[in-house]
């Protein structure tokens, strides 16, 4: 819930202390949704330093190698949660990976 409420991409890096269990299904379902909703990604845990700061690394090189687009909600008269979509209509691969959505009060 707190996710649909930020501006910001939310990228989360798991770290597995050595000896301890791995997140359960829910919270990993909830870390996932979390970061799928601002546009950001969740890294697998990882129980080295090296795993940690790699996906650091992956998650600045993809907003290195990223557009940002920016709109401003015009005419919003409902509070509470709004779907978006963002579509790329010029052929070709892309991979589009944006905010589900935002919070209007």
């Amino acid at each position: 819930e707190v996710a649909s409420h930020t501006h910001s991409i939310v990228h989360i890096a798991l770290v597995r202390p050595s000896g301890s269990d791995l997140p359960s299904v829910g919270a990993m379902a909830a870390l996932t949704s979390a970061a799928a909703r601002t546009g950001g990604q969740i890294w697998p845990p990882t129980q080295n330093q090296g795993g940690i700061v790699s996906a650091f690394q992956r998650a600045m090189d993809d907003f290195r190698h990223s557009y940002v687009l920016y709109f401003t909600p015009e005419g919003v008269q409902t509070p509470g949660w709004h779907d978006i979509s963002v579509m790329v209509t010029k052929q070709g691969s892309y991979q589009v990976r944006a905010r589900e959505g935002y919070f209007w009060r």
